[in-house]
């Protein structure tokens, strides 16, 4: 209903249409009647779907919307068995959606239900099955157009005049298959992904090729070097991180987003509710959000990648491509680490990763907790980082002129002076662990030996290799690139406050 209350009132502004949603699970139905689900289980709808469409709930059920009364009324919901179709009787369908169902029955079951399901269907009606799914045997009356999908002519009209129809072609079906039936295929959307993790590049080409109806045509690592790629490749839409080196996928938009730029969709590990980070990406002219918690669960999100790249693609075509960001802005959270009043977090590098530690000094909010950056191969020039640093922080200091350390305050360490750091916490205190760059195996074990920890590693591909590599793997709690730990680190708190 959402999708065609986006798309016909600029296809076909008198079409009126009712849907008809049955199921065998009376709680599947009273759920389906009440119209109340949980924000996070919406997240996976194109933006351009959501529209105004849902409501923000209150008190003990903030954290859920309910769909709107406009798109509520247009369907309606009963519980049926499909082996006895009798109450469905008295109407005719022109399209039914019967998908991965017969997937579950024996072939003597599927036959009895297709014929069921053909006989509600309206002459020049479609029925779509699941795509693993098809209708074999005898099966007359239907002519079979696409995959999974059946047609049923109007058998008052000849032949000849149903050949004179001029049909829409096949598209591309998302999630895998191709579109076999049209020989003529078309043409594949040119992709330019923003990334600072290879990983994360390598899984988006996996998901984004000719089967899907995508072609990688371009990467880049950050929002300075993504100018040049997209004015070169001159794509149909770009996929763009947030926490990068150089510049953020937000000043990206800030500064380069135009009408005439192609559509972005950000794939990010930041929450599109966080204020600073995902609100603001959206703001400033970005279609869709998809997250990513993990790289695990990005390979699992193949159908919502897709989709919401072909539909973003679809909306900058239209003349009514204003997003409505009300349902967004209604969980806007701002983390805050201070939260956590025990905790204090330990950056470890060597001098050949002090870059990325002035990226993190650089993006440490207005209020943090102690931040100490411990590092190993420099010992004799810990003064001279201090004044070094000072253009990134006001408030940084050398660890052995303080006895105490203080949030908002950033500190400086040789990595040999762990045990001295450690001493300087509060007893019990929690410790995030920034893993930068690498590192030896006597860093590593040592790193392993603080108490308290909870250790986010840099993802890089070369340092995993080694053996050193190997053992911090197996113990990190999250590996993820350096522009994002802060973040991860920010978000862990506000996790385990609202737990």
């Amino acid at each position: 209903a959402m999708f065609l209350d986006y798309h016909l009132p600029q296809l076909a502004p008198d079409f009126d249409y009712e849907i008809f949603g049955t199921d065998i699970d009376i709680g599947c139905i009273k759920s389906a009647k009440n119209g109340v689900y949980r924000y996070e289980l919406i997240k996976e709808i194109p933006s351009i779907y959501q529209g105004k469409h849902w409501q923000k709930g209150t008190g003990d059920i903030a954290s859920y919307v309910r769909i709107s009364e406009k798109i509520r009324k247009r369907c309606q919901f009963m519980t049926n068995n499909l082996f006895d179709t009798s109450m469905l009787f008295g109407q005719s369908y022109h399209f039914i959606f019967c998908r991965n169902v017969f997937i579950y029955f024996n072939q003597d079951q599927v036959e009895s239900v297709a014929k069921s399901l053909l006989q509600l269907l309206a002459p020049n009606g479609y029925l779509l099955l699941g795509l693993s799914e098809s209708l074999s045997g005898n099966t007359p009356g239907v002519d079979q157009v696409g995959p999974s999908v059946y047609f049923k002519p109007d058998a008052s009209v000849s032949v000849e005049k149903v050949k004179s129809v001029s049909l829409p072609e096949p598209q591309v079906q998302y999630g895998g298959a191709a579109a076999v039936y049209d020989d003529s295929a078309p043409r594949l959307k040119r992709v330019v992904c923003v990334d600072d993790s290879t990983v994360i590049l390598s899984i988006l080409k996996k998901i984004l090729n000719a089967d899907n109806g995508f072609e990688v045509v371009g990467t880049a690592a950050n929002g300075m070097a993504a100018r040049e790629v997209i004015e070169k490749e001159k794509p149909d839409i770009v996929t763009m991180d947030i926490h990068m080196p150089l510049m953020t996928g937000v000043d990206y938009l800030k500064n380069y987003m135009t009408p005439d730029h192609p559509p972005v969709v950000m794939v990010s590990s930041v929450s599109r509710e966080e204020a600073e980070y995902g609100v603001q990406s959206l703001e400033y002219g970005a279609i869709d959000f998809i997250e990513k918690p993990s790289l695990v669960n990005l390979q699992e999100k193949t159908t919502e990648i897709c989709l919401k790249l072909k539909s973003a693609i679809e909306f900058k075509k239209s003349s009514e491509n204003v997003l409505s960001l009300d349902l967004v802005r209604s969980f806007q959270t701002n983390l805050d680490a201070t939260a956590n009043a025990n905790l204090v977090r330990l950056c470890v590098g060597g001098i050949g990763d002090l870059h990325k530690i002035k990226a993190m000094l650089s993006s440490l909010q207005d209020q943090f907790p102690p931040f100490v950056i411990l590092i190993h191969g420099g010992e004799s020039f810990i003064s001279m980082f201090v004044s070094q640093f000072k253009s990134f922080h006001k408030k940084i200091h050398n660890i052995n002129d303080h006895e105490q350390l203080q949030k908002n305050h950033v500190y400086i360490a040789a990595f040999e002076q762990l045990a001295l750091v450690q001493s300087k916490t509060n007893l019990g205190a929690d410790r995030h662990v920034f893993l930068v760059g690498e590192n030896s195996e006597n860093i590593v074990v040592r790193v392993l030996q603080v108490e308290n920890s909870y250790i986010f590693l840099e993802e890089r591909s070369s340092f995993m290799d080694t053996p050193s590599g190997q053992l911090i793997k197996e113990k990190a709690n999250e590996i993820v690139p350096y522009t994002s730990m802060l973040y991860h680190s920010s978000r862990l708190v506000a996790s385990k406050a609202v737990a």
